[in-house]
């Protein structure tokens, strides 16, 4: 039986290291606000739960979902990517975002 999102994210109540770096690069409400959007997108129901599978049509959709520009959506991913938020190896490979 194929994963298609999750009806409940649970949430911590504390900021992770690399959550505080994308807040001092981004500020809390762009930064911080943009990757809790994007982990909602990723859990929702009809995507996979745990990942997200990128390609150019997903970068407009992000952008048009959070109301920002497609160059501010790849900024922040590339950051998120490069600090270690997400998977590097996995997103070189197969084109997706995963937590580490």
């Amino acid at each position: 039986m194929e994963k298609t999102g999750v009806n409940f994210l649970p949430r911590k109540t504390f900021l992770s290291q690399t959550e505080k770096l994308v807040c001092k690069k981004f500020g809390v409400l762009k930064g911080y606000g943009f990757l809790n959007a994007l982990e909602n997108m990723i859990a929702a129901p009809g995507g996979c739960g745990y990942y997200m599978k990128l390609h150019k049509t997903t970068y407009v959709s992000i952008a048009q979902e959070l109301q920002c520009d497609v160059a501010y959506v790849r900024n922040i991913i590339r950051y998120l990517l490069d600090i270690g938020y997400y998977d590097l190896e996995l997103f070189k490979k197969f084109h997706i975002l995963e937590k580490i």
